[in-house]
């Protein structure tokens, strides 16, 4: 079992058995089975001081994280279990302190794209346009981080999903055009 405090954001099942897990604290840990027994039993911090991270994904050796204000790529080159490289992959929709402004539900489409889904912006209409660019949408990230909308006037779009002919569903929480669920 995870610690209740821990308060965990994302999952993501790595290559080797371990599990990489989010916390709505900035933290990606990583869970490891020690004994054999097909429990995860110890947790070690890869990754501290994001702002809360609320999407895993795996992909060419190396975590890729959504929080707050960009996905980042991050690796471990020195083997002693914790990050020692970040790398900026995508960035650019503004954010700011407001709990709402979470990037969320990242995953992958068959081209190698990215989608995320961008907390909405309704409890703070007065912000600047720098931090406020896609709040309460849907963004894909191409290859070379080229950020680009792809639907709005959500709250908080965070279950994204790719059914088999490569259509993007997304579930939605509370809606500011008033969809539920």
């Amino acid at each position: 079992p995870i610690n209740a405090s821990i308060m965990p954001t994302s999952l993501c099942p790595l290559p080797d058995g371990r599990l990489a897990i989010t916390s709505l604290k900035g933290d990606v840990l990583i869970a490891q089975d020690d004994d054999g027994d097909g429990l995860h039993g110890t947790l070690s911090i890869f990754e501290q001081g994001l702002a809360a991270p609320f999407g895993l994904l795996w992909q060419n050796d190396a975590l890729l994280v959504a929080h707050k204000p960009e996905v980042l790529r991050l690796l471990d080159t020195d083997d002693d279990g914790h990050a020692d490289h970040r790398e900026v992959v995508a960035s650019g929709w503004g954010y700011s302190d407001n709990y709402h402004d979470w990037t969320t539900g990242m995953i992958r489409d068959r081209n190698g794209n990215l989608f995320l889904g961008l907390g909405s912006d309704y409890s703070d209409r007065n912000r600047s346009p720098d931090r406020d660019r896609w709040r309460g949408g849907i963004v894909k990230v191409n290859s070379a981080g080229h950020v680009s909308p792809v639907a709005m006037a959500f709250r908080y779009p965070m279950g994204l999903a790719f059914e088999s002919a490569g259509r993007l569903y997304a579930t939605d929480n509370q809606g500011v055009q008033n969809t539920f669920n």
